[in-house]
């Protein structure tokens, strides 16, 4: 069984950039635009996530730095999760 710890952080903006260091960073960002994502299948929820993050850039509601670094951070998760 995999346990997730969630830190309390607020998350924090930078220049209009936000810093990500990890997912629950990612979600924190998402819950601002009023996404929340739970399927119960990390993966799952992980590339839903990614989806999303794609979709507020296009929409140029995130700059780019702010979509890269959470991508990174998705595709991290998804990489120790065994998903390429």
């Amino acid at each position: 069984m995999i346990c997730y710890s969630l830190r309390m952080m607020p998350l924090i903006e930078v220049d209009g950039e936000y810093i990500m260091n990890s997912i629950y960073d990612v979600q924190q960002l998402l819950k601002k635009f009023g996404t929340f994502i739970y399927t119960g299948n990390r993966q799952g929820d992980l590339h839903l996530m990614e989806l999303e993050m794609q979709a507020l850039y296009e929409q140029k509601l995130i700059p780019v730095k702010t979509y890269y670094a959470a991508r990174l951070c998705i595709r991290k998760e998804l990489q120790k999760l065994g998903d390429k």
